[in-house]
């Protein structure tokens, strides 16, 4: 019986308090939305799959500093894919 309170009284001290999140929400437009807000990804593309990088320790023993180049290469399929992945599964 001493398991079953215990267990009744932490679900309740660590439950999110429901009012605090309506009255966070209330605040918010109705029209956002965070499916279409989440899917900007201009700044991911061109940070993350378009600069061009080479690692000199991959062709010799000694160890490196990674050679970033100037020029940005086109824009890879399977970085299209992998960004479209993600998106999909952050919203489970």
């Amino acid at each position: 019986m001493n398991i079953a309170y215990h267990k009744k009284s932490l679900s309740k001290r660590f439950k999110p308090d429901c009012n605090n999140l309506i009255d966070a929400f209330s605040t918010l437009p109705r029209n956002l939305n965070f499916i279409q807000h989440s899917s900007r990804l201009g700044w991911k593309l061109n940070k993350r799959a378009k600069p061009i990088m080479i690692d000199p320790g991959l062709y010799s023993l000694n160890k490196s500093e990674i050679w970033w180049v100037i020029k940005q290469r086109s824009l890879p399929t399977a970085f299209k894919l992998y960004t479209g992945l993600s998106r999909f599964l952050s919203l489970f």
